[in-house]
This record gives structure tokens, sequence and C-alpha cells, in this order.
């Protein structure tokens, strides 16, 4: 063998290898305390000629003839070259020698893995000098020995390695030094040398470098080969964010992706008006086609979620990749390790903040309100048709208190006085109903979830067993769930070429909702209302029946089947409400190995999904009893009200269910292969076929219902009408549901390709053609291609930035241009018209059915697609302690279905749902990130996004010239973002009390019935199209959603302990507040800012939301229409609206890692310890509206209750 080139052996800082093979060494070194040096075969012998080769690709040629993987640092290796090899039935260990002889480079074997480093420098001994001796052993976190760690001398090239137990020994010269360990995929740490002789090191996973793969689903690939826009939450950050969904921890984490209180996840703005705008969600490779996706992944399995976010990296999926893709990856097993694994959390949250959410003014401003309503504004306020008196078939109306003694005193029915001391009974109440629902209806939230995980890892098989049980006792007693949760995945190679793997995942809820809810408590809540009497017995409430019936004698209760009275909690006691959910994915994949740099992949998912409801309706229950004692006859000789025959007596329920199926199977071909070191391919081409139906059973009644049997004891009649009575004629209460389904079908080819040259220079490309059920009768246009194009620039392996810019660790240039698509059809748009029947009226036809056309078939139906193009650029600086990204992107989406006018002679309507709508989204994106070691014991990392998103509207045909149409941003607007509100312009009020517009011109209007046209009015359609240049009424005053928004998370680590904070932020948006209380005397009750309202007499600048009534406006306010107007002037006014813009602090987290080994001995079964505490939803820290209001959670809404949990995790 002969070895010659021009090689460098000074030594250089340590860059990053090659993505994949550093995750491969970082797999297989943790079983290295375990497995012998036996386990490999040292004595294959085989033949070798090679002329003219690098070092590398000796070494590929090595791994592709035997068992060998390959670790090394591409700087010490890729300046070899010109080597000769010429050797009959040699081992590796042999040719590896051979090549290595002349080089400062070494290597060792760890169980199949030859590690290739530098030679350590050893200082020639001066017999003058007194040697000194340190030694120690380097672990990881959990106590695993690393083999290999580089040991050295801070300023020399003075060190060791360690051994295959993790220990070292090292001669010192002096006292004072500071030494240096460092390993690859590990955070380096330095030491300082005291003359101390024993120095145990734990290193720390570097998660910055592990987060160097990019896992798409097709493929995991080098991040410095991805040209894609990819964000990514590693494990050292989900670690530390303890969660019930990993939907959880989505928002405010990565730049570009926007998820609000809802949950909703929208990534780069949203780009349809009817199609779906969520992102695709793909766990281990699979796209989640159930409805929700986050429901079968477990968070604590969870080791990263990455984020496709431009066409390059998400075309692939095509059809269903124009929203974005989020990839979850789950954790594998660690090679040569068994572990066992315990995590257990509790979560406990404050109690509900009713009197937020009901946000009830008084009992005394309420009655006040409602008396002057009355008297100065009737007509509107107290109209005919909802007095019971007036209008007897109302009598079912849930009237509150407080307005029935007003009807009862109207009607001669109470005297005043017995008024007034009803009156003040009920304002000696306010507030009662605090307590009273706190102590009987409310609790804190207990949420507790454990976990156990089993892994186990050899050269032959991987495996990974979890079980894991959640119990949620809610908000609102007699409410309580569980959820079991299995999961298993086994990953076998047969041979060194084939490797078969299958994954099941099952999830099983039970739940009992016997409870009430936030709904149910403010339909039947007024401020003074009453749970229980002073004596314990159950107050009652308005629901149902108008109860001064029952009181003053019209209706006869005793002579009833039933009791008509309701109360809440008496009504929670007597339920038997019951559901189920199920969610079962099952996965399985064939790796063949077909020749060198060549394999072939098969793989196929099946999930199902549901839920079934059963609500039993027992005879004690208030739905029940009402039922019987409506449809009740009456004996005439017992003047009792007896249940007909027809009625079927006995206990009812109530069923629903849905269930949905997917199949997914996929074939890939994959290449990989390096030529001359320089020119790397990569690609992959497959054939996937995806299905999905969904099945929905909407709710059946059933009476008379046997649960023994599960059947109904007689036939029942939904069709059957009975007198009610109030001397109706009305339909049994029992219902029979209705069926629905739907089938979504795809068929896809697909390709993707990379050239790489010298790792610097990437281009890319990508290529899908789709094929939907949904989508177009011609053939042609059903099959649609999505694609894109990709460069890469490596601008840090540059000598020009290598030789002036030494602190530049990474400086990485990306840029992509492509499409991908969503499908049609899903929002009741077809390519084939449906008829849909109904009952003709007795004038015409006499009950018979009659059809019309429900939906009318589009014929021209295509996708919608988004055409994006990103720039971004990637740089980490002084060895990693300043990192980030900066990116620019243009998504243009295109065919956007939308409401269209058309000819009413050619379609037979107005308008049909057509591809003819365009929205934009272009925006910056940056990530900030910081990791420093202040000392050995003490680092902090910080991470900053920030994204910016301009969204318009480039094409939307369906303009209406009304200027009510566009208040209050319900209508997109042609050349604005989606959302945009306009709104009047208020100064104040009239000496009346009448709001006064100001026009855009200057002129100022009274908003009375003199100028009624103001609200309806039509646009000067001379002065164009758009209401932005042409109505003299309303204003663009902002948008409702964030263009800006973004997030901060810092964390210190210090002796063990990690202390973490998040905080999140939205900016440039207004909201409205929710303070109207209307002109009505029959509501229940009215909201707080009723005790601030305008009086006569008051500044006019005390503008608030609707002036309160009096003498002087009473006959503007009498008049209906007058009212209505009034209303919405009042209700559409810039007044109404704040600045949005706010920071909340999402998160604290405190974790501590216990010092396993110092305590329990080095023998301990326990290798690791981790107790954590951390406090979510703490609300907002800053906001920019002058008021204090929380934009997510505004009175009359329901905020989420700040969380804590207390957990702990155990490996052994």
């Amino acid at each position: 063998m002969q070895k010659n080139g021009n090689r460098s052996f000074c030594r250089k800082k340590l860059y990053k290898p090659l993505l994949a093979m550093k995750i491969t060494f970082m797999l297989l070194l943790v079983s290295v305390f375990q497995l012998s040096a036996s386990v490999y075969s040292q004595n294959t012998r085989f033949d070798m000629k090679l002329a003219n080769k690098t070092l590398i690709e000796v070494f590929e040629e090595i791994r592709n003839n035997s068992e060998f993987s390959f670790v090394y640092d591409l700087d010490d290796v890729e300046s070899i070259t010109d080597i000769n090899v010429s050797e009959h039935e040699a081992t590796v260990e042999e040719i590896l020698n051979s090549c290595l002889e002349d080089t400062n480079l070494t290597y060792e074997v760890i169980d199949k893995v030859v590690v290739v480093k530098q030679k350590p420098y050893v200082a020639p001994k001066s017999e003058q000098q007194e040697k000194k001796e340190i030694k120690g052993k380097v672990t990881d976190r959990d106590g695993i020995p690393l083999p290999g760690v580089s040991v050295v001398i801070k300023g020399t090239n003075v060190g060791v390695a360690t051994n295959i137990d993790g220990e070292y020994v090292l001669e010192m010269e002096k006292d004072n030094a500071i030494l240096i360990f460092s390993f690859v995929g590990m955070l380096p740490q330095e030491v300082v040398y005291n003359g101390q002789s024993v120095q145990n090191i734990t290193l720390s996973d570097d998660s910055k470098q592990m987060a160097e793969v990019v896992v798409t689903g097709y493929a995991t690939i080098s991040r410095e080969r991805a040209t894609g826009s990819y964000s990514k939450i590693a494990s050292e950050d989900l670690e530390i964010r303890p969660s019930e969904s990993i939907g959880e921890v989505i928002g405010s984490t990565v730049a570009g992706v926007q998820q609000g209180e809802n949950g909703n996840i929208v990534i780069r703005g949203v780009g349809s008006f009817k199609a779906e705008t969520a992102p695709l969600v793909v766990v281990d490779g699979f796209a989640i086609l159930t409805p929700d996706p986050f429901e079968s992944v477990n968070p604590t399995e969870v080791a990263s979620v990455t984020f496709l976010k431009d066409a390059a990296a998400t075309s692939i999926y095509g059809a269903r990749a124009a929203n974005g893709v989020i990839v979850i990856t789950t954790k594998t097993p660690e090679k040569g390790k068994f572990n066992v694994e315990v995590n257990s959390f509790v979560n406990v949250s404050e109690r509900i903040d009713l009197d937020h959410a009901l946000n009830m003014a008084g009992t005394e401003a309420t009655i006040k309100y409602m008396e002057d309503i009355e008297k100065f504004v009737p007509s509107p306020g107290i109209s005919y048709w909802r007095d019971p008196y007036t209008n007897p078939s109302r009598y079912s109306w849930d009237v509150a208190p407080h307005v029935a003694m007003m009807f009862e005193r109207r009607n001669g029915n109470i005297s005043q006085e017995e008024y007034n001391a009803q009156r003040a009974k009920l304002i000696a109440q306010d507030g009662i109903w605090k307590k009273q629902y706190e102590d009987h209806l409310l609790r804190n939230r207990v949420y507790q979830n454990h976990n156990l995980t089993i892994t186990s890892a050899t050269d032959k098989s991987s495996s990974k067993f979890s079980l894991s049980y959640a119990k949620d006792l809610t908000h609102y007693k007699y409410n309580n769930s569980d959820r079991y949760q299995a999961n298993f995945t086994n990953v076998y190679n047969v041979n060194p070429n084939i490797k078969v793997g299958i994954t099941f995942n099952g999830i099983y809820g039970k739940n009992q909702m016997n409870g009430t809810n936030i709904s149910e408590i403010s339909s039947v809540t007024s401020p003074y209302t009453r749970l229980l009497e002073e004596n314990g017995d159950y107050a009652y409430m308005a629901k149902g029946i108008y109860l001064p019936y029952l009181e003053n004698g019209t209706i006869d209760e005793s002579i009833f089947p039933y009791s008509w009275r309701y109360n809440i909690l008496e009504e929670a006691k007597a339920r038997d409400n019951n559901s189920s959910n199920y969610n079962l994915r099952f996965n399985g994949f064939l790796d063949v190995k077909i020749i060198k740099g060549l394999s072939a992949n098969f793989s196929f998912q099946y999930e199902m999904a549901g839920n079934k409801t059963e609500n039993y309706l027992r005879e004690n229950s208030y739905y029940y009893r009402s039922a019987a004692n409506r449809f009740s006859v009456l004996d005439p000789a017992t003047g009792i009200r007896n249940i007909p025959n027809e009625f079927i007596e006995g206990d009812a329920i109530q069923t629903s269910s849905n269930k949905t199926e997917a199949y997914n199977f996929r074939s890939q071909l994959n290449f990989d292969r390096e030529f001359n070191g320089k020119h790397r391919i990569t690609a992959l081409a497959g054939f996937e076929a995806i299905s999905t139906d969904v099945e929905v059973n909407s709710t059946t009644t059933r009476p008379g219902f046997n649960e023994r049997t599960y059947t109904t004891d007689r036939y029942v009649n939904y069709e059957l009408r009975l007198p009610t009575f109030e001397g109706s004629n009305s339909y049994m209460p029992w219902s029979l549901g209705g069926y629905s389904a739907n089938f979504d079908r795809y068929v896809s080819g697909y390709f993707n390709a990379s050239y790489t040259l010298d790792s610097k220079y990437t281009l890319t490309s990508s290529a899908r053609i789709d094929g939907s059920n949904f989508v177009a009768d011609d053939v042609n246009s059903k099959i649609s291609p999505f694609w894109s194009v990709g460069a890469l620039w490596n601008m840090n392996k540059e000598d020009f930035i290598k030789d002036n810019l030494s602190f530049v660790d990474l400086l990485r240039l990306k840029v992509t241009y492509g499409v991908g698509g969503i499908a049609a059809g899903k929002r009741s748009v077809s390519t084939v018209s449906t008829l849909s029947t109904y009952q003709l009226n007795q004038f015409v036809g006499a009950g018979e059915n009659a059809s019309y056309i429900y939906n009318r078939a589009i014929p021209d139906l295509t996708w919608e697609k988004a055409y994006t193009l990103n720039i971004s650029t990637d740089f980490s600086m002084f060895e990693g302690k300043l990192y980030g990204s900066l990116g620019y992107y243009n998504k243009d989406s295109r065919d956007v279905l939308m409401n269209t006018p058309v000819s009413y002679v050619v379609g037979g309507t107005n308008s049909l749902t057509l591809n003819s709508g365009n929205i934009n989204n272009k925006g910056v994106e940056i990530e900030l990130g910081s990791r420093l070691n202040i000392t050995k014991d003490i680092s902090w990392t910080g991470n900053l996004n920030f994204t910016y998103n301009k969204n318009t509207v480039v094409e939307w045909d369906l303009d209406r010239p009304y200027v009510n149409t566009y208040v209050g941003g319900g209508f997109p607007v042609k050349g604005q973002s989606l959302n945009t509100v306009y709104a009047f312009k208020l100064k104040g009020y009239s000496d009346e009390g009448l709001a006064i517009v100001q026009l855009n011109d200057g002129t100022e209007v009274v908003a009375d019935s003199r100028n009624n046209t103001m609200y309806y009015s039509r646009f000067d359609e001379s002065k164009g199209e758009s209401i932005t240049n042409n109505n003299n009424y309303t204003k663009k005053i902002g948008t409702l959603t964030a263009p800006m928004f973004g997030g901060f998370r810092s964390s210190l680590k210090a002796y063990g302990f990690t202390l973490s904070a998040m905080l999140s932020g939205e900016f440039g948006h207004i909201f409205k507040r929710n303070d109207d209380y209307g002109y009505s005397a029959t509501n229940s009750k009215y909201p707080k800012s009723l005790e601030k309202a305008w009086h006569l007499g008051d500044d006019a600048s005390k503008f608030t939301y609707r002036p309160y009534p009096n003498a002087a406006n009473a006959s503007y306010l009498n008049s209906g229409y007058t009212n209505l107007y009034y209303s919405n002037i009042i209700n559409a006014a810039e007044s109404n609206y704040e600045n949005a813009s706010h920071i909340r602090l999402k998160e604290i987290y405190l974790g501590y890692e216990i010092p396993v080994k110092k305590i329990a001995g080095e023998n301990s079964k326990i290798t690791r310890a981790n107790v954590y505490f951390q406090v979510k939803n703490l609300g907002v820290v800053w906001t920019a509206n002058d008021k204090g209001l929380d934009p997510y959670y505004l009175p009359g809404t329901m905020k989420t209750p700040t969380q804590f949990t207390f957990g702990l995790k155990l490996n052994l």
C-alpha cells in the first residue's frame, strides 16, 4: 500500500461533522459501558484494492464491505487524498493502521463504530520537573460513561481521550491550568485545575448540534444540505415544558407560527377563504388524518417538533401542504441500553373566575335599568310578544325573576308595595350566587398524568413500550374523565440489508359529564340568583316555564305528573351522561438496501378514531319531567293530568357517534451517494395512496330504553304529533338522528433530489403529482403537479470567511421557490350538483315533497395553490454563543375558493363558489438564540423569535355596495388584510344623549331617525369600487389579526437547577370590547359597563358604549326601527375598539436534577432523578390599551385559569 498527498495536521477548531453520522454516534456510544469490544468481529477479513482515493472514500468502502460505521471531523480527514490500497484477506484494523500510519490521526473502535480523531500531543518528560497526575471519569447526565471524550489542557495540544469506561489519566506540569472536555454532540466544559488529583465530569447534550438534522417525514437530511425553511423545537426545550397535549407547546416558540387563544395554528398567515387553514401534522413519517392530529401523541415521548414552512420543505406533501407541515418525531431507544423511565405530574388549576366570565352588573343597577327602559323605551324594550300575558304561547320563556315581577305589576297581579318588597329581596341577594356556585358547582381542576416507558436496543433490534394514564377532575363538579394510552414499537434488523418495524398506538378515554358548564350557568344566572334556599332546599330557577304561573295558580302544578321546577345543581345530580373516545394507530415499514447508496422503503399506516355519547335521560331529569308535563292530558273526572299512552314512559337515551378511518400506503426508493469526496447526490421517488372515511351519526333520542337489552320497549314514531297543554300540536321530544359520510381519496407520485458540491453548494428540486376525488370532472384537471426548487450556500466553508471572520461558526444562505396546494371540495363545493327535498306548504302541494338544487356543480373546480418564495440565512457565531436565522417570504395563494358573482340567467343563481380569489402573505421572520457557559456549573440560554406578516386580499370579486357589509371586520375588502375593520367615528353625545357621528369630510351628524340612511348607505360608485375611497361614513381603523407576533424564552441552569420563563406577544391589531347592554328589559343580566353608563346631564366627553335612556332621547329610541338603526351605529363605532397589542407571561419552570450518584452511590439503580414545578397561564404583563383588558379574555368570557404543575422523572 502506498499513501501520499498534501496533508495539513495542525489542530483546527472543531466544526460540526456530518449530521447523519453524528446522530448515529450518539445513539451507539451509550451502549459501550455494557458491551465489550468482542461484540464486533475483529477477525473479519476481506480484499480491498483502491487507487488514488481519498481517506473518506476508503472509509466508505470499508463501511460497504463490513458492519463498521465511521465518525470523524471532516476538517481532520478531507485533506488526506491519493491513497492506494492493495490488501488481501486483511482485517479492518490492518487496513486502518496502514492508511493512518504517517498521519496525525488515530482511531478507536467502539461497538462497530470507528471513531477517527487526532492523536493527542504528549509533551516530552523533563526529569527535573515533578509530574502531577489528574484522573477521573466522564459521564453523560444519566451517568453513562462516555468513551472517546477529548481532555485537553487549554492553550496546548497536550491531552488524552477517555477509555471505554469513560476514564482518563493526564499528567500535569503546572498547578494552574484549564482543562477542556469536549465530545461530539455534547456541550464542551472547562474546568480549572488547581492541583486536584480527581476530577469527574458530567457532559450535557448539545441540543443545538443535535438539532442539525431536519426530519421531513419522507427523509431525514442534514441541515447543511436542507434548502427549505425549517424551524425546530428540540428535546431540551420540550423537556422543560410539561404539557397535556403537544399542541400546547407550539405557540410563540418559533417564527412564522401563530397560535390563537382557541388553539388554532396558522403558519405564515391565512391563505384561504373557505378551505382548511390548519397545517398538516406528521408523526414519525406519516400524516395524521384523524380529526385531532395531536390526540394520539404522548407529549412525554416527543423528541422534536419541526415546522416546514416554505415550498421547498412542504411541496413533497403536494395538495395538503399549502398551510405548512408540522413534523413530530418521537424518541427512539438508545442502543445498548435497557432503560425504564417514569414521568408523573399533577396539574392543579385555579377555579374558574365566574365573576369575570359572567360580567354582571349589580342587582340594583340591573333593576333600575329595567325600570327606566319600561318608562322611556317601552316599545322595543318590552314588546307585546315578550309578555306571557299578552302572548300566552310564550308561557315557557325563561323569564328572569326581576323581569317577571315587572310583568306581574304591569298586568295587575301584584301591587306596587308587593313589587317593592320583591325588589328589595332581590337586591338583598345580590352576589349570593358566587359563594353558592363556588361551593356546590365548581372546584379546582386536578389533572394527573402518569407515564411508564421501557426501552431496549441491541445490534439486532430495538423496542419501546409505554403506558400512560391520565385522570381529569375538571373545573365543574360531577365532570370526570379517564384516559389510557399504550404504545409499542419494535424495529428488527433481519440482516445488514433488511430492516422491518412496527408501531402500535392505542388510546381509550371514558368521560362522565354530569356537571354543568359555563353556557348553562350563564343561561339561568342573574346577579341575585340563589342555588339553595336558606334552609338548604333547592332554589328554583327560570327555565322552561314562567315561574309566576306556578306561584299565582295560573298553572296548578299539583295536577301535573311531575314538578316543573328546575335547579342547576339538582339537575347535575340527576344526570347520567357518558361518552367514550378511542384512537388507534398502527404502522409498519420494510427497509431494503439494494446496492451501495440505493435503498427501498415500503410503509403502511392505519388509523381509526371516534367517539360515542350516551346520555341517559332519567325520569327525574328536567328534560323528561318537562316533556311529560307538556304532553299530559287532563282527565275531566279527576282533574288530574295524565301521561298519554302515546308518550313512551321510562328512561330515554340520547346517542351520537362519529368514526374516522384512514389508510396510507407508501413505497419509496432512496439514493444517497458521495463521489470523490466532493459530489453528493441524494434523491428519493415514491408512490403514495391515502384514503380517509368519516362517518357521523347525529343525536338520536330513544324513549323507553332498556339498558339490559339496549333496546326500546316500544316502537317509536318519530313523526307523531300530539297536543300540548298550552293548546298547540307539537312533535314528540324524541328525535331520529341523521347519518352523513365523507370520503377523501388521494393518489400521488413524488420525487425529491439534491446535489451538493464540496459540502458548500446545494441545489434541490421536488415534484409531486396529486389526484383527489374532490377536484374537477376533467381527468387532466384532477391530477395537478406541485413542485419546488432551491439553492443553498454554506458560506462559512469558504476561505474568505474562515480567514477574515474567524468568529463565524456557521453562515448559510438559502433561496427557494415552489407551489403547494389544498384540495377543494370539502366545504360544500363539488363538481356534481346535489339535490335536496322539502315539504310544500298548505297552499302549494299540501304537504307533498319537492326537490331543489342544494349545491350547483362547478365543473372547473381545481386546487387552491400557494406559490412561495423564501430567502433566508442561518448563522452561528462565537462557538455557538450567538445563533439564529433571518428570513423573508412571499406566499401567494391563488385559485382561492370564494363566492363569485355569476349571471342568474346562465347559472340560475346570483353567485357560485369558484376558484377566483387571491390572498397574499409576505413577511419577515427572525430567530435569535444565545448559549453562554458562565462557569462549569452555570449556563444561560435565551431564544427570541419575531414575525411580521402582511396579509392582503388581492382578488375578491364579491364587492357589496353597502356600508353595513364592511363594519366589524366580517367581510373581505380587496386591497386590505383579512379581518380589516371599518367603523363610524363617534365624537360624543348630543344634549339628549344621542351619539354624534363625525363623517370623513368633517361633518358631524346626530345619529337619529333623520339620518337613517347612514348605516345602510350605498357607496358612490362613481368614486370607485373599494370601500377605502368611496364612502363618507366609515374609515379603516385596523385589523383583528395580529400582523406582528413572537416569543422569548430564558433558561438559567445552575448547580442542578433549571429556571426557565417564556413570554409571548402580539402587536399591531385591535379588538372589540363587549360592553353593550342594549335596550331590552327582558335580559336576565347586563354587563358591568352598565354601571358606568352616560346619564342625562353628564359631560359629552364621558363617552361610553351606549347612553342611558332618558326623557330627552326617548322619542328617538322608542321607535323599533330607529332603535335598531341607532344600535347598529353604536355597535359599529370606533370607540368600541381598543389596541390589542400585549405581552403575556405564558409559563415559568423550575426543575432540579437530583445528584443520584452522590446520594445513593455509584451502584444506584436510579440513573437520573428530576423534580420540577411549572406555572402556566399567568396572564398579560403589559397591554397597550389603557383599560388593562386582556385581548384574549375579555370580561364576559371565560379566561383560562392559572395552572400549577408538580412533576417527577426517574430513569432506571
